[in-house]
């Protein structure tokens, strides 16, 4: 388990809006970096938008497309019905405050804005435990 100050940071989100990590201080976020290339993002986003789907009780999201342009994530989005909140990362500035290496990379981050869990890859049943222990 981490404690550790999750690095802040400012992204535009593909909505257009402009969302700063720590204005969401007082919630708790899973925070997701994904690539839109990876079969395993993809199970990872596919089991999430399920969750969303069946309206079960969630933390704030925000996925992270590492190296993808913000056109590639739309077409990414759409094709795969996405209503999950991301933000393109192209030059990985934001992914790397945070690592150098392997997606999909989860951080469950706590009101307080600590990283209190966070998986590398993708299993099944660790999305799960994430949502349970946000809520």
């Amino acid at each position: 388990e981490c404690y550790d100050q999750a690095p802040d940071f400012t992204t535009t989100l593909l909505s257009g809006q402009s969302i700063t990590l720590s204005e969401l201080r007082g919630e708790i976020v899973l925070l997701i970096f994904f690539s839109h290339t990876c079969p395993d993002c993809r199970m990872l986003l596919d089991e999430l938008q399920g969750l969303i789907n069946s309206e079960v009780q969630m933390p704030s999201i925000l996925a992270v497309g590492r190296d993808a342009t913000e056109e590639e994530l739309l077409v990414y989005r759409s094709k795969h019905g996405y209503s999950i909140p991301m933000t393109s990362d192209a030059s990985r500035s934001i992914f790397n405050l945070y690592a150098t290496t392997y997606v999909p990379r989860v951080y469950l981050i706590d009101s307080g804005g600590h990283i209190v869990k966070m998986f590398i890859e993708y299993e099944s049943h660790y999305l799960d435990e994430l949502i349970e222990e946000a809520i």
